[in-house]
């Protein structure tokens, strides 16, 4: 796994046409992500080896790829996915190819994993606008911020697959405040270029919570 790219302009190699820019590189259309929460044991098997015996484990299985020819991480863009399920926290990551030497989670070359409060700020605003966090009190969402992760995927085989295991339940899972969000990262001398695509999880749990 490496770390993330972060963007930082270099005007002296900006061409003059690309100050003027005004559309985004990537558009949220050319996005294709979906995130489909179920049991455990409905998920394929290898699964982590110290996850399978929790009783009622929940996992996200999330799918990325693209309509498009551009990468999605160049030097003048990139991004990051961010999964929020309300109720769960503490994710862990795999890529459906269990373990190797050493213990090593296999499949996650291309990956990054964290989060950056510089982003994750913008992306909590927007979340917030369209009514995610309107229950909760200030210490919660104060919580939120703390426990949001993110990944970034810097390879060119698409679409990528990963499975995020979800940690104990702090509330009630509430599927209609969860989400998936794709948040494009395109800063330019002139204008913010970014955006935020978010979709629903798909259910498969047994029985469907609120």
């Amino acid at each position: 796994m490496t770390k993330f790219r972060k963007i930082l302009i270099n005007t002296d190699k900006i061409k003059p046409e690309e100050i003027e820019k005004k559309e985004s590189s990537i558009r949220p259309e050319e996005i294709v992500l979906r995130g489909e929460i179920k049991n455990l044991e409905d998920s394929p098997e290898p699964w982590l080896p110290y996850i399978k015996d929790i009783k009622g484990q929940v996992i996200v299985e999330i799918t990325l790829g693209k309509i498009t020819g551009l990468p999605l991480l160049s030097e003048q863009y990139t991004h990051e996915v961010f999964l929020f399920v309300d109720g769960f926290s503490g994710l862990i990551e795999d890529f459906f190819q269990g373990i190797g030497d050493g213990g090593v989670i296999k499949g996650g070359e291309d990956f990054a994993f964290g989060s950056w409060g510089d982003t994750a700020k913008p992306l909590l605003k927007e979340l917030s606008e369209k009514g995610y966090f309107a229950k909760y009190t200030e210490e919660q969402l104060n919580e939120v911020r703390s426990d949001l992760n993110c990944f970034q995927y810097s390879g060119t085989k698409y679409p990528v697959r990963l499975r995020s295991y979800l940690g104990p339940r702090s509330g009630e899972l509430d599927l209609n405040n969860s989400c998936l969000a794709y948040f494009h990262i395109e800063p330019t001398i002139k204008q913010d270029l970014g955006w935020v695509k978010i979709v629903r999880l798909d259910c498969f749990l047994e029985s469907k919570i609120n």
